[in-house]
């Protein structure tokens, strides 16, 4: 028979027996037992529940994980001792299992009454690994509401990470809403690696009460989602409020959209006053990244955009050599118009031509040959 099958008032006199009737508690439990899944106890635990006075809270955790939701309700609504020194830890650690079982009347329950459980930001972060928004939202209801503002278990990254953005809408909403400057550019950083059609959680993080700043001093967002080709992502990081930088201090972005051949994110970040051709180690690294890679019409845009394309630097020079290598014909040819005085060679072109010509590029051969002036 189900424990459904019984009538509340057997339930009640049984859990009663239990609780208050230590005479009658060794009968009362071994007929209950099958129900609230004493049964699986080992019989030193069911000796311990019986000489303890804590026995509701026991049954109540024991009811729930079992899925017993009439014994459950006996004892939350009748037989609950708010005296009990270990009700507290009793009443989490029935949340807890209710929240992890997805079992909302049970969480509804617990979090109602007279003396209603107080959730936590770990039982939040429970329900949001469970994508139960249900869930969320009930433990963020009530007139003890589960705090999405707590940097330790942070709920909101792990919505992040599992790419929920209707998850994060709902933290970033409502009182305590989730921190999302807690951990400064991480969470926003994890969001703008994602797919670019949830360009509405970066948004989400950016507004709004406490919102992510993009302009970190690493700029984890942007060089992210630079280096996955995130266009609108990287438009977006690059206007309102704290905004992050794209400036000559700070290449990484264009380096790593440079290197993967995003041609529209380094459009965008030229746009925004990165200066690609000053002639540091750091700026010349996007143009070589690009060249042994084989992204020409990245290397036309980082040459149009420099101040000084004709300037035959060690990193331009390099690049020349890595695109030989690579036997990148149109890329060579548009690095030697590039410069100042074409017909000029550099030292280092003939570095070049020897790496061409040990790899059988032809054609990138004659190109080099022709600008050292050799027949």
């Amino acid at each position: 028979m189900d424990d459904a099958d019984l009538p509340y008032d057997v339930i009640k006199t049984i859990l009663y027996m239990c609780v208050v009737s230590s005479a009658h508690r060794l009968s009362a439990l071994e007929c209950v037992a099958p129900r609230v899944g004493f049964c699986k106890w080992t019989p030193e635990q069911q000796a311990h529940a019986l000489v303890t006075e804590y026995v509701p809270g026991r049954i109540l955790v024991r009811a729930i994980k079992h899925g017993k939701k009439e014994v459950a309700r006996v004892i939350w609504n009748d037989l609950w001792d708010e005296d009990d020194p270990l009700a507290m830890n009793h009443g989490s650690d029935a949340l807890r299992l209710a929240v992890e079982e997805g079992q909302l009347d049970m969480v509804t329950m617990l979090l109602s009454g007279a003396h209603p459980v107080r959730p936590t930001s770990s039982h939040l972060a429970d329900a949001v690994a469970r994508d139960n928004l249900d869930m969320v939202r009930q433990l963020r209801s009530g007139a003890h509401p589960a705090r999405a503002d707590c940097p330790v278990s942070c709920p909101l990254h792990s919505a992040v990470v599992r790419g929920n953005l209707e998850m994060v809408q709902e933290l970033r909403a409502g009182v305590y809403p989730a921190l999302a400057c807690a951990n400064d550019s991480h969470v926003l950083a994890l969001a703008a690696g994602w797919n670019p059609a949830l360009l509405e959680m970066v948004q989400a993080l950016r507004t709004g009460p406490n919102p992510a700043r993009a302009d970190g001093q690493d700029s984890m967002a942007l060089v992210r989602a630079a280096r996955c080709g995130h266009t609108a992502v990287v438009q977006q990081l690059l206007t309102g409020e704290h905004p992050a930088r794209a400036d000559a201090q700070n290449n990484d972005a264009l380096i790593k959209a440079a290197t993967e051949g995003h041609t529209e994110v380094v459009q965008v970040l030229l746009s925004a006053s990165v200066h690609p051709a000053r002639a540091d180690a750091r700026d010349s690294l996007a143009l070589i990244r690009a060249a042994e890679r084989g992204h020409t019409e990245v290397v036309r845009l980082l040459l149009s955009a420099s101040e000084h394309p004709a300037r035959a630097n060690a990193g331009a020079s390099l690049a020349l050599i890595r695109a030989a290598e690579g036997g990148y014909a149109e890329m060579v040819r548009l690095m030697l118009s590039a410069r100042e005085h074409p017909a000029r060679a550099d030292a280092r072109d003939s570095l070049a031509l020897i790496r061409a010509a040990e790899r059988g590029h032809t054609e990138v051969v004659q190109l080099l040959q022709s600008a050292l002036g050799i027949d």
